[in-house]
């Protein structure tokens, strides 16, 4: 996208896309985009050690992270909750 001649035109049909994509994934007003770049960040990180161990722990591990209980996904922007789980004091 970033050496089109329409890159202008181009990169705001594709940020409206990523934009309704993370409202759609949201739980909350702010969660919405760290899921986003989250799964995008994993699927590449996967495709690119595909055919390893690490490639299906990837995969694993970011399920796991975002499909957990709101209140309990350690580390993702907006949820307010770095470092809080239920053995928090």
């Amino acid at each position: 996208m970033a050496r089109e001649a329409t890159a202008g035109k181009v990169r705001k049909t594709y940020a409206a896309g990523v934009q309704e994509f993370a409202a759609w994934m949201s739980t909350d007003a702010d969660d919405g985009l760290p899921m986003v770049a989250t799964l995008v960040g994993a699927i590449l990180l996967a495709r690119a050690t595909a055919g390893t161990e690490l490639s299906e722990k990837i995969l694993e591990s970011t399920h796991k992270a975002l499909t957990a209980p709101h209140g309990l996904r350690p580390g993702l922007l907006g949820t307010g909750t770095v470092g809080v789980g239920l053995d928090a004091t």
